[in-house]
């Protein structure tokens, strides 16, 4: 089941989310020639056909070939000045965000921070982004894990707005459904996860103390199909510093309206901890 997660994970951005109708075709192309000859092969070796089998085994190669040609064409430059870099799509940066995650500090209140409409790669969906977060909540020996999330508000007049915008999908549907998930981690893990709602995002960010991805909303597209950019703290860009402070003024608008949601009620259950860089002081 691993392994099947893993091809879907690599495949779908290529289907769903590339940068223009000839790659797609391309991609759908080299799908249905590998396709034809897994099961040519197998209906070879049912049949005991020599030449099926041979002619099933070359179109197997046909395809790889064509695979490798596609990658290689269409595998965009991704120049690093400054310590940017450009992804075509949110899901063809999933490794990045995995990255993010399975690299976040333990003990740092806000070592973890996540900003979006409903974050459901971290709360819903079945892929090893959701995975390794959930790992990494569930770590002892070697310390807690502390995330924030920031998500729309469901009941905002900006939330409404997008649900009509998006016909592909029930925005306020899929943001409440988050929210559920959330409380569930909030009650597994406290003082561990806390979250926020907020009325006018319309960005997403995943960041902890050295890495930054971020991409706009857009009505047309959903997010896994957003092109996004990448920052490393440590390259002098500037563009963490923003997204560290974009982060950091919308959680204490938030805490400033008592609207923090998961922190204990007695200080002493907290998970003690410095503060990351863009958490609150």
């Amino acid at each position: 089941m691993h392994r099947v997660r893993k091809i879907r994970d690599w495949l779908l951005p290529r289907l769903t989310g590339p940068s223009s109708p000839t790659e797609r075709l391309a991609w759908i192309a080299f799908v249905i020639f590998l396709l034809c000859a897994i099961f040519g092969v197998i209906a070879a070796i049912q049949s005991k056909d020599l030449y099926a089998l041979l002619a099933s085994v070359l179109l197997g190669l046909a395809a790889s070939m064509l695979g490798a040609s596609l990658s290689f064409l269409f595998t965009p430059d991704q120049p690093q000045p400054a310590g940017i870099r450009v992804f075509p799509t949110r899901a063809s940066a999933r490794e990045t965000l995995k990255r993010i995650v399975a690299e976040a500090e333990v003990n740092v209140e806000g070592a973890l921070q996540i900003a979006g409409v409903a974050a459901t790669d971290f709360l819903l969906a079945d892929n090893e982004i959701k995975d390794t977060l959930e790992k990494r909540l569930e770590e002892r020996p070697e310390g807690r894990l502390r995330v924030r999330f920031i998500l729309l508000n469901p009941d905002s007049e900006s939330a409404t707005v997008r649900d009509k915008l998006e016909t592909y999908i029930r925005t306020k549907d899929t943001i409440a459904l988050c929210i559920i998930q959330l409380e569930r981690l909030v009650e597994d893990h406290p003082g561990q996860v806390e979250y926020t709602l907020h009325d006018h995002y319309q960005g997403f960010l995943c960041m902890n103390h050295k890495e930054l991805l971020m991409h706009p909303y857009l009505v047309s597209a959903t997010g896994n199909q957003t092109p996004v950019v990448v920052v490393h703290q440590s390259r002098g860009s500037g563009a963490y510093e923003f997204g560290k402070q974009h982060f950091k003024k919308i959680w204490d608008y938030e805490e400033g309206r008592d609207n923090i949601k998961g922190r204990p009620a007695n200080p002493a259950r907290a998970v003690t901890g410095p503060v990351a860089p863009g958490g609150n002081h």
